[in-house]
């Protein structure tokens, strides 16, 4: 090897330490080596996570002294999250009740047969939904991600309002349920949506042939 090859040898960097670059607390060492030497070591300890969670809390006045959990794993957030102020059974009626809230959009899908009176029951369970999706927003602090778990409190008059909203709501359900027509429908049998429909036409007809429209 001559002179001038050797002044365009270079030395490389390896990382010594974990695989991840950022390590979340773990000392990294890049190494500079000329050959098995080391010419030079550069320590970096990964900071901790921080993730949005952490973000939002710490413009929170609530539970400032909770932000390290949220660096943790979802099994180890949610029993401690459970356990502050016995919310448990708070978490466990809201997330039962929010699943069917925000799916109760879909009731006006089946049972269309041409009548408007669906479309209308429709949009005041859409509109449900929504007030389930505001409740949620000042409980928990999500409005979109309604089964993540945190702590935060709870607002009495909030658990109060969305109690208000179900007893009249499973009256009409169940009403609704009831009905000969509905029945058929779900199951598949149309013979008797169609005959309703055919009885609705023959009596709107008798009763529009002296109109000249």
């Amino acid at each position: 090897m001559s002179l001038s090859d050797k002044k365009n040898i270079k030395n490389i960097s390896i990382n010594f330490g974990p695989q991840h670059p950022a390590a979340h607390g773990v000392l990294r060492l890049i190494l500079e080596m000329d050959g098995e030497v080391i010419e030079r070591a550069d320590p970096h300890i990964g900071l901790l996570h921080r993730g949005d969670n952490d973000k939002i809390l710490s413009y929170a006045a609530q539970y400032p002294e909770l932000l390290e959990i949220q660096s943790s794993e979802l099994s180890y957030n949610t029993p401690i999250c459970i356990a502050i102020e016995n919310k448990s059974y708070d978490l466990t009626v809201k997330l039962a009740k929010l699943n069917p809230g925000s799916l109760s959009e879909n009731c006006g899908g089946y049972s269309d047969n041409n009548a408007v009176t669906n479309l209308i029951i429709w949009q005041e369970n859409l509109d449900f939904a929504y007030e389930l999706a505001k409740i949620n927003k000042a409980t928990v602090n999500s409005r979109i991600l309604y089964y993540f778990i945190k702590h935060e409190d709870i607002s009495d008059e909030k658990i109060v309002e969305f109690a208000k909203l179900n007893p009249p709501a499973l009256d009409e359900d169940a009403n609704f349920q009831d009905k000969p027509i509905v029945n058929a429908m779900k199951d598949g049998k149309t013979e008797l949506a169609d005959k309703l429909i055919e009885v609705l036409d023959e009596y709107q007809n008798s009763h529009t042939e002296h109109l000249d429209l």
